[in-house]
């Protein structure tokens, strides 16, 4: 963890460009807006994604915190392919996944609010809950 939160900071501290937030333009569209701001003066985010995931605040070099995770990673998506459809190599599955349709099984908000969704941050495609139309079934 201290390599990643370390690596991390380097790439803040010496990349062009190395961060960006995410922000609502005019028309309501997601977009990322590059600042200085991250150069080592805030703390950010990082995200590792491994067999689980740890969600971890980065400070300036060598101060970071583990602040949250889950143990639903890589791991769950391997175990999970391999028990429904028999596959265990991640590009196979990944090649899978391009060509389905996860609104067969995963609940939408779409199907919650119908097309108007009273809350226009949520657009119709978003995933609700991960596998809840098959839990009806």
């Amino acid at each position: 963890m201290a390599s990643l939160a370390n690596g991390m900071s380097f790439v803040l501290h010496y990349a062009k460009k190395p961060a960006y937030t995410v922000v609502l333009d005019e028309s309501g569209a997601l977009k990322k807006d590059y600042t200085d701001e991250s150069r080592g003066t805030k703390p950010v985010i990082l995200v590792s994604i491994g067999s689980g995931v740890s969600i971890i605040k980065v400070k300036p070099f060598d101060s970071f915190e583990r602040v949250s995770g889950t143990m639903i990673g890589g791991g769950t998506l391997i175990g999970l392919s391999n028990l429904l459809a028999g596959v265990k190599d991640f590009d196979t599955i990944i090649q899978m996944a391009s060509t389905g349709n996860n609104g067969n099984v995963d609940m939408l908000v779409k199907d919650i609010y119908g097309q108007h969704s009273p809350y226009k941050e949520l657009p119709g495609d978003l995933l609700a809950s991960s596998f809840a139309k098959i839990a009806n079934d």
